[in-house]
């Protein structure tokens, strides 16, 4: 029961939903209408050959099945999304498989969280507001926060001094606050609708405090945002549509509009299900959309994603329904990642036509009857390492990376 709100989140089709591959259905489908080409081929060329030479039929039907090689068009997706998966995780940005690539290339709409994703709490202006807090409240507050990944409770875990109690009982709802049981009393923190308390003053993010059914008053965050921020939301404009999703309140919205723009669609007070219902609406509407996120109130919205990508000031805490993680540090370079992407769909497809040109090029040589079955079987192989080469090759350079070959 304690854990119902989180399992009726999981339960969500979004954690069920099978994400097709792109690159991955087309080369399946490629190569089986491949197959039957070169099969249909090789049959009607045996037929007109033993009508023109019959001892060389056998060699022209066994040059077009050597020759006609579908390896060098399987490969290209595969070594172009490793390679970039590998050169990304490289530079901070790691995926949890290749073929995420394939959908980032395609993002039109990116939808931000707030606390924790665009805001640096390690910098924040932390102020309790309310009565002296006794040493002995202060530590028991304390354990309370320690006990939570969420942003705020991290900031202000840090914030505090004391030593640690032992606590019991301890609950999360995402989204409203926390509970537990500690030195025989209740303290909770979050929201004051989580902690059943009227308050109407709002400036800045606000974590209420309450033991037993005293309010001891609150933490009043004053955020930082990242220095990044602002080049980064100019070159994703320039990609598609930006959205911020937070469950604060909306005292920092004009601040917001000129970090991000006066076309960026600002919304406040989101349940971890408001995100995740808003990012359906998005998709119901043709758009892709990236979610960048932090913890487990994003949960629900990263998986619903088209991308859920979980920014990690520690690598070591993430929300798992993501796609990819990206370390803090290298925020700035998250607009390159897209672009790598985007670039790097157009490799496979440059590869795709490398792959082509060479099959029909052989296939024409080998259905005239000009080429042996032996220079086929040469031909083949070379075929795969020149494709996996410019794939390799092209994704380095993309990157800014040059590797000898």
């Amino acid at each position: 029961v304690s854990q119902s709100y989180l399992t009726q989140l999981w339960n969500h089709t979004a954690f069920t939903n099978d994400r097709s591959l792109g690159f991955k259905n087309l080369t399946d489908k490629v190569s089986k209408y491949f197959t039957v080409i070169i099969l249909l081929l090789a049959l009607v060329s045996a037929a007109v050959w033993i009508q023109i030479d019959a001892g060389r039929a056998a060699q022209v039907v066994t040059a077009i099945l050597i020759v006609a090689c579908p390896c060098a068009l399987a490969l290209s997706a595969p070594f172009a999304l490793g390679n970039m998966s590998r050169l990304m995780g490289l530079k901070g940005f790691y995926l949890k498989n290749p073929e995420v690539i394939e959908r980032i290339a395609e993002i039109n709409h990116f939808a931000f969280d707030k606390t924790g994703t665009i805001t640096l709490g390690s910098e924040a202006d932390i102020e309790f507001i309310g009565e002296a807090l006794s040493s002995k409240d202060q530590a028991a507050i304390k354990s309370l926060f320690e006990q939570s990944n969420h942003p705020m409770s991290r900031w202000i875990d840090q914030k505090l001094e004391g030593a640690s109690f032992e606590v019991a009982d301890f609950k999360e709802v995402p989204g409203k606050g926390i509970q537990a049981i500690i030195n025989g009393s209740l303290y909770k923190a979050g929201s004051p609708s989580f902690l059943e308390i009227d308050h109407t003053h709002i400036e800045g993010s606000q974590v209420f405090v309450k033991k037993g059914d005293h309010s001891l008053g609150y933490f009043e965050l004053k955020n930082k945002y990242r220095s990044e921020l602002v080049p980064m939301v100019t070159e994703l404009t320039k990609i598609g549509e930006i959205s911020v999703l937070t469950g604060d309140n909306s005292a920092e919205d004009s601040r917001l509009k000129n970090l991000f723009g006066q076309e960026a669609d600002l919304h406040f007070r989101l349940s971890p299900e408001d995100k995740l219902e808003y990012i359906e609406r998005l998709q119901a509407k043709k758009k892709k959309v990236l979610m960048l996120g932090d913890g487990l109130n994003d949960a629900g919205a990263l998986k619903q994603s088209n991308v859920g990508v979980s920014i990690s000031e520690n690598l070591s805490s993430f929300a798992p329904s993501s796609d990819a993680i990206l370390d803090a540090l290298v925020f700035h370079l998250f607009p390159d990642f897209i672009q790598w992407s985007k670039k790097t769909r157009k490799v496979i497809l440059w590869s795709f036509g490398i792959s082509f040109s060479y099959n029909i090029v052989g296939l024409m040589f080998a259905v005239s009857g000009q080429l042996s079955p032996v220079v086929a079987a040469i031909l083949m192989p070379l075929s795969s390492v020149s494709v996996v080469g410019f794939t390799t090759l092209a994704t380095n350079l993309i990157s800014g990376r040059r590797k000898k070959v």
